[in-house]
């Protein structure tokens, strides 16, 4: 393929107007980056499953053993909580630099700064993809058998989708404005890894602190995931429509953000 042609999904900055024709980039180039990230290798791969049950298995010593903590079933409640909270959490570290650290790129051509926020969001969606199908089996192996509750896990799987959209694009749009952002990204994430319902059932605490805790969207959003797989239940369906509509909002906060400031990334960056 011709440099002409690789560069065909590209518009100068002193024609916009055509950007919609980038969004065709946002596949191959995520797809791009997973090679780059994997190392082109089976081995490279293996770690995207191998990282996540390391950090389950230290969770698992921490609060099983030392703490003496959870119970027969807790392994597969910190299993569908640890992964889930996983594609959250990476996505917004990864994707709150999606702009700023694509700065070689953006001062060479113009490119919409959605296109970028796009790829970090997709190559963290297959991501979690690849490791949803080892997390089911291993659910299966601790017997949680499949149930008709199961069809309900493409519903929140989308919910969770669109909140971390809505937060990614937020803050991919802000942090060029506000670099520190990032900074305090880290520390706010390890707050809410607490208060989550990552490592307690939600179900258990009083009703005052359970309507607190689900002002955190993840919160609904990991119960829903535990309601299909463990516990044979549906998901609060109001729940995750309520936050599918705030992550719209969202989103569209996000858009006007990159819009206004389309042209200011490069000068700040």
């Amino acid at each position: 393929m011709s440099r002409t042609d690789d560069m065909d999904g590209y518009v100068s900055a002193t024609d916009p107007g055509k950007f919609k024709g980038q969004f065709r980039l946002i596949f191959p180039m995520a797809a791009a980056e997973l090679k780059a990230e994997s190392g082109h290798s089976f081995g490279g791969m293996l770690w995207w499953f191998v990282d996540p049950l390391l950090s389950i298995l230290v969770y698992y010593i921490a609060f099983s053993f030392i703490l003496q903590n959870g119970g027969k079933d807790f392994i597969a409640f910190l299993c569908v909580g640890t992964l889930t909270w996983r594609w959250f959490q990476c996505s917004l570290l990864r994707g709150a630099g999606a702009i700023m650290d694509a700065t070689a790129i953006l001062h060479k051509v113009y490119v919409h700064k959605s296109v970028l926020v796009g790829v970090c969001l997709l190559a963290d969606a297959l991501k979690f993809l690849v490791t949803l199908l080892p997390l089911c089996g291993f659910v299966m192996l601790l017997g949680y058998t499949p149930s008709l509750h199961w069809i309900a896990l493409p519903l929140v799987i989308l919910t969770q989708g669109l909140f971390i959209t809505a937060c990614v694009g937020c803050l991919a749009a802000l942090t060029p404005l506000m670099p520190d952002l990032r900074n305090m990204l880290q520390h706010v994430l390890q707050l809410l890894i607490f208060v989550s319902g990552v490592f307690f059932d939600v179900t258990l605490i009083s009703p005052q602190l359970k309507r607190l805790v689900r002002l955190n969207p993840m919160t609904g959003i990991l119960q829903g995931y535990r309601d299909c797989l463990l516990y044979r239940q549906w998901p609060d369906a109001l729940y995750l429509g309520t936050v599918m509509v705030v992550s719209l909002a969202g989103m569209a906060v996000a858009w006007k953000i990159l819009q206004r400031f389309d042209r200011e990334y490069t000068k700040v960056c």
